[in-house]
């Protein structure tokens, strides 16, 4: 976020979002891009950042349920579509996120196919 705000003069997400796809032409882009994608996908356990999930599911059912569904592993989700029109203005942005998002959901399925525990 504080390169964000260097990069675009403001640290407000409303003025960052409305300069639009300028950020991409800046010299900071791809450093924001790569600790905004790795903050990102880190949170919403994406492969290869996956590991930590199964293991914060360990706790107790009632607990492990409203924190999972109420901020856990959407925060990264939301935070990816909030930037989203500051950041897409390159294809660099596109191309990471449909391939970390396709190996993840083939990772997951094939984890799902192979869980022998019944659901």
């Amino acid at each position: 976020m504080i390169l964000l705000g260097l990069a675009t003069g403001t640290p407000r997400i409303s003025e960052i979002l409305a300069k639009g796809t300028a950020l991409s032409a800046h010299a900071l882009y791809l450093p924001i891009l790569a600790l905004l994608l790795l903050g990102s996908f880190t949170k919403s356990a994406q492969v290869p950042f996956h590991f930590w999930l199964p293991n914060a599911m360990a706790a107790l059912t009632p607990v492990s349920a409203f924190l999972h569904s109420a901020t856990m592993v959407k925060a990264g989700v939301y935070l990816l579509a909030r930037m989203h029109p500051a950041m897409a203005g390159s294809d660099v942005w596109f191309y990471t996120l449909t391939s970390f998002g396709a190996v993840t959901a083939v990772f997951a399925s094939v984890f799902a196919l192979r869980c022998a525990r019944p659901i």
